[in-house]
């Protein structure tokens, strides 16, 4: 990484592809703003969605998520955005992203990333 001052920035995203979903890693190796040729690596953690035995009821049980959080999980561990999420539920978007603040509160939780993660490890 080179000075000490440098640190990779991270972000964890839910990529829907043709064969499936799966959690994605974008690294950055150079510092942000400075460098026009940013480096990055993609990481492709877990193949998750189609997956058997994913269980946001049980998420739900051990966080104290109401129904509708819960609900929110389980299109969320399917990669689906915040848009994808309210048209499936026929709520507006900015309720999905509150449902995601207080799901990310009462899990501990930092990102969409995390909560898939606590999801996944159950």
């Amino acid at each position: 990484m080179g000075q000490a001052n440098e640190s990779p920035s991270r972000r964890a995203m839910l990529f829907h592809g043709p064969s499936g979903d799966y959690i994605v890693v974008a690294v950055s190796l150079g510092r942000p703003g400075l460098s026009t040729r940013r480096k990055f690596v993609f990481l492709v953690i877990q193949k998750i969605g189609k997956r058997k035995g994913l269980d946001p009821e049980r998420l739900g049980q051990l966080y104290g998520l109401t129904k509708r959080e819960q609900e929110v999980v389980a299109w969320l561990i399917r990669g689906n955005s915040n848009k994808e999420i309210a048209a499936s539920l026929k709520i507006q978007e900015y309720t999905v992203k509150d449902h995601l603040k207080h799901i990310m509160a009462k899990c501990e939780a930092d990102s969409r990333l995390n909560i898939v993660s606590k999801v996944l490890s159950l």
